[in-house]
């Protein structure tokens, strides 16, 4: 509706009331502006205000704030509600969105046997030690479709089922919690605030000991295979995400093959859809990074030539780019100041001091990366805290417990065979086409009877 104002598309907006139409006081006084000089009016049914009168501006600001306050104490208010069932033990289930719930006639939750059956057998093949990749064809081959209605299964909708506590009749309260009243971001509940576990505040359709025995199962494959829990749904590793694919561009994922853990493109979660990608190993990977790090090692001199090489020719570009986007917000902040400082009515004294906070805060996050780049953006700073880390790294055959990723930001998968290190810039996206990797090693592996050679190296990123 705004582009079709400024485009000139609209005369006249009627909106019922100020808080339908912008709960955040600067952003409807800089709304209201820029329409009142495209000739657009807006009139506010319930106050009975036009923005074409200027002397309306105090009352647009003031009936703004109410609407910004009402939303807080709306939310203030809701949380507290929320907040008293948790303790008091009272919780919801979405059956609409479970398998093995549904809602009866008086809109009360009850087992839908229909579905509690596919919950039942989920629980009992793992149990018996079959993996969750193979549960999702089982159910895809009986046409089972999951609770929102889908007929594609993979590891982690088995997982997430295999991980709900509602399946033994139990509950944990605020898993997520809104972050900001007025944005509503949604945030996962980390530690920040209280959870609340409620054990059989329902009927169950697993019995508690399949239920323990399975997670006592999944506890146990974490330890083996070092996963942590991310949440309610998501099983990582600290091989997730760290696999780049040079074909999709995507993130590689981790998964259970049967007893061997894998990475694959995530692009082929349910089918394949990046042809060009091969899967790996996660046992020749803990093999392969303890190769790399010793032919660093034995050659640490020139290592520390080729990183100083790399970010010396980094530094001038990186500083010209920070330095200009931020010149560039700063110049558009001042004219939008200049602009606005004409209009002497008090309505505009908010946007006014906002505008000039912005211009401080822009001024000072230059002022912090123009130190960044004397001190972290240093040439030698950067490639002495690589070769610290180097050194740091263990001489095991193995990578055990060390956090690889501190010195190896990524791993460029090109063919199974085919592997590059990335040190220095995480960042993906300036990774030139084709790589040339330096301090190259060899690793000899074997798949069923056939013998295969793995080549690699590292890659230095600006």
């Amino acid at each position: 509706m705004i582009e079709k104002a400024r485009a000139g598309e609209i005369d006249i907006i009627l909106v019922k009331s100020i808080s339908r139409f912008a709960r955040n006081v600067i952003d409807l006084l800089s709304i209201i502006q820029e329409l009142r000089v495209n000739g657009v009016e807006v009139l506010f049914e319930r106050e009975g205000l036009s923005s074409l009168d200027v002397k309306c501006d105090s009352y647009l600001t003031m009936y703004a704030k109410f609407a910004e306050e009402e939303i807080v104490s709306m939310s203030k208010n809701v949380n507290w509600r929320n907040q008293k069932d948790f303790r008091d033990g009272r919780y919801k289930i979405n059956a609409s969105q479970m398998l093995g719930f549904r809602y009866d006639e008086n809109r009360k939750v009850v087992i839908d046997e229909a579905g509690a059956k596919w919950i039942r057998e989920i629980f009992k093949r793992y149990a018996d030690g079959q993996p969750p990749a193979e549960i999702a064809e089982f159910l895809e081959e009986n046409h089972v479709k999951t609770g929102v209605g889908n007929p594609k299964w993979s590891s982690s909708s088995v997982h997430a089922i295999l991980r709900n506590e509602k399946y033994v009749g139990d509950a944990v309260m605020q898993k997520f919690y809104i972050e900001d009243s007025l944005t509503h971001r949604r945030v996962t509940n980390s530690g920040q605030k209280d959870k609340y576990y409620v054990k059989d505040g329902h009927e169950g359709i697993v019995d508690r000991s399949t239920w323990d025995k399975v997670q006592e199962m999944i506890s146990a494959n974490a330890r083996k295979y070092k996963i942590f829990k991310g949440n309610s749904q998501d099983f990582v590793t600290e091989y997730t995400h760290f696999g780049y694919c040079p074909y999709c561009h995507g993130n590689y994922s981790a998964k259970w093959n049967r007893d061997v853990r894998m990475l694959y493109c995530g692009s082929n979660r349910t089918r394949k859809l990046c042809k060009n990608s091969e899967s790996v190993f996660v046992e020749d990977l803990d093999r392969i990074i303890p190769i790399q790090i010793k032919k660093l090692k034995d050659n640490e001199p020139l290592f520390k030539e080729a990183l100083l090489k790399v970010f010396e020719e980094d530094r001038s570009e990186t500083q010209r780019n920070q330095i200009k986007a931020l010149e560039g917000e700063l110049e558009a902040l001042r004219a939008k100041s200049i602009k606005f400082s004409r209009y002497k009515d008090p309505a505009f004294d908010d946007l006014k001091a906002e505008i000039k906070r912005s211009i401080s805060l822009k001024a000072k996050e230059k002022m912090v990366i123009e130190n960044e780049i004397i001190t972290k953006m240093n040439p030698q700073a950067r490639a002495k805290n690589i070769i610290t880390e180097l050194r740091n790294c263990p001489d095991d055959e193995s990578i055990g417990d060390y956090e690889f990723k501190k010195l190896f930001k990524r791993v460029v998968i090109y063919k199974r065979d085919k592997l590059v290190f990335i040190i220095g810039n995480e960042n993906m996206s300036k990774l030139p086409r084709k790589i040339e990797p330096s301090f190259t090693c060899c690793y000899k592996y074997k798949i069923r009877k056939t013998t295969f050679i793995c080549n690699f190296g590292i890659y230095i990123n600006r």
